[in-house]
């Protein structure tokens, strides 16, 4: 469940009403909070970092260019 609401977080930048409350009833409305902040911050330093060029340490491209999506 936790990663259809980061996925709707990051298709729709919203909780869909059926996912919001299962999240609630299962984990309270902190943790739905706690998800949301954290989905937003990771978000944010995606733009900064992408924004920046920031480069990728030589061994996590390695890692991404083995093991593509």
């Amino acid at each position: 469940m936790i990663a259809l609401a980061v996925d709707a977080l990051f298709d729709g930048a919203r909780l869909p009403p059926n996912i919001e409350s299962a999240l609630c009833e299962s984990l309270g409305i902190q943790a739905v909070f706690d998800l949301m902040a954290t989905v937003g911050f990771y978000m944010v330093l995606g733009f900064i970092l992408n924004t920046y060029g920031t480069p990728l340490d030589e061994a996590v491209a390695a890692e991404m260019a083995e093991r593509t999506l």
